[in-house]
């Protein structure tokens, strides 16, 4: 596989081609203008879930961009034109008379205890989480798996090295990570917070189809990085994208055009792969059957939604193809489904292109 995707005689630039997803529900744990919890003696009370779909009504109750909040701050870049995002789900940590606003170990645990039973897609933390804080989400998004709800996250990695950050890159090697950002992306020339540039590019991905990967793609009003990497075998761009780290480059810079280098993530799989497979696990819900006979008339009609969900992943998700399972009565209360195996089409990462020269 091309880690550093090339084409070797020609270099061209693809344009992020604006789709919307099926995947836009994001679960935001940050802090606002506004007490959203109580906490005494290390234990936090009060803290509830708030369902918003738009963006006036949520900065209308929890403040707008010009607060000092970076919860505030970061809502008008995940919530952007350019994105997909259709509805955010709000874990308010602030307390104390607006004076604490830090996600601490206790907040971080209640909010998403609050989450486990919620419905969505990405989870995005407004703050720079260390390696404990990821190990928790790390853990959360297990639990979430096992209640069939396989979600994503996408965060920035503040490191004092490369090493760090790969380090905490590792950790999401068993899947979950949509973005690890490690660079400050430029919107239209004016330099964002590491933060705020997570959130965009959360954004972005609600708004990408779920079978199209971000290599090599242009985004939509960045104009540059803060730092910018080399990419030779060795070099921390190459091992940072090796590890699965989301690093942007500038293609174009007369035209200010910055693409993402390659969207693999930690696990190894491109992003697109990532988001189709936690999409099928939560699309394959057949709660309907709960409660019906144990019969081979109903095993047959499992099998035979099955073959309809397999016709349309196949169909609707480009990057899908082909889908095998097996139905199977395990006891008197309980039928299994086991997906034998999930065929994806690969990412191209490297064109070669060959000429032939004749001179007569």
């Amino acid at each position: 596989m091309g880690i550093i995707p090339a084409v070797t005689v020609q270099k061209g630039t693809s344009s992020y081609v604006q789709q919307p997803g099926k995947t836009g529900r994001i679960a935001v744990i940050g802090a606002f203008d506004k007490d959203g919890c109580t906490v005494t003696s290390g234990t936090v009370t009060g803290l509830k879930l708030e369902n918003y779909t738009s963006l006036s009504k949520l900065q209308l109750e929890l403040g707008d961009g010009s607060k000092n909040f970076l919860g505030c701050k970061a809502l008008p870049y995940l919530w952007h034109k350019n994105g997909g995002v259709s509805s955010v789900t709000v874990a308010n940590i602030t307390s104390d008379s607006k004076a604490q606003t830090e996600i601490t170990t206790a907040k971080l645990a209640k909010a998403l205890e609050l989450l486990m039973d919620e419905q969505f897609d990405i989870l995005f933390v407004c703050a720079e989480l260390d390696d404990t804080a990821l190990e928790t989400i790390v853990d959360f998004r297990a639990d979430k798996l096992t209640k069939q709800s396989s979600i994503g996250f996408v965060a920035p990695l503040s490191r004092t090295s490369t090493s760090d950050i790969i380090g905490s890159a590792a950790l999401f090697a068993d899947g979950g990570a949509y973005g690890l950002l490690a660079q400050k992306l430029l919107y239209k020339d004016s330099e964002l917070t590491l933060v705020n540039s997570a959130a965009y590019y959360c954004s972005l991905l609600c708004d990408k189809k779920l079978d199209q990967s971000f290599t090599n793609k242009v985004l939509p009003d960045i104009t540059g990085v803060n730092t910018e990497y080399t990419f030779e075998d060795g070099d921390d761009g190459y091992d940072l994208v090796e590890a699965g780290v989301t690093i942007f480059k500038i293609k174009d810079r007369i035209n200010k055009k910055v693409v993402v280098v390659n969207s693999i993530t930690p696990s190894g799989l491109d992003v697109c792969i990532e988001r189709t497979v936690d999409y099928i696990i939560k699309d394959i819900y057949f709660d309907d059957f709960l409660g019906d006979r144990n019969t081979k008339k109903t095993l047959t009609a499992i099998e035979s939604a099955m073959e309809t969900k397999k016709k349309e992943y196949t169909a609707s998700l480009e990057l899908v193809e082909g889908l095998e399972y097996t139905v199977e009565k395990e006891s008197s209360e309980c039928v299994n489904i086991y997906i034998d195996s999930l065929i994806f089409a690969g990412v191209i990462t490297k064109i070669g292109v060959y000429i032939n020269v004749e001179v007569e």
